[in-house]
């Protein structure tokens, strides 16, 4: 029924967006740590955690995939589009 598909969520390159969930990750680890000694570096990592990943978790996954998605059919586009070869020519 719907034959092309929208990539809403790939706002970046597969590798920036990677890094970005790296980057959360690491900061979402380090806010649970810091919780029990400071609640305000608590919250700050909390933000520079929703900051990388763009909002929550599962919308960083969600952009991952499209980012994939759009990267596997940039190149499937590419290698369909190649002119065929042309034929040997004898000298």
């Amino acid at each position: 029924m719907f034959e092309q598909k929208r990539f809403i969520m790939a706002s970046c390159p597969v590798r920036l967006s990677l890094w970005r969930g790296v980057a959360g990750f690491s900061l979402l680890i380090a806010s649970f740590i810091v919780f029990p000694h400071s609640p305000i570096g608590f919250v700050a990592l909390m933000l520079g955690a929703l900051y990388f990943f763009k909002g929550c978790p599962a919308c960083w996954i969600s952009g991952l995939n499209d980012a994939i998605q759009l990267k596997k059919k940039m190149v499937a586009g590419k290698k369909d589009s190649r002119p065929p070869a042309a034929p040997p020519t004898e000298t």
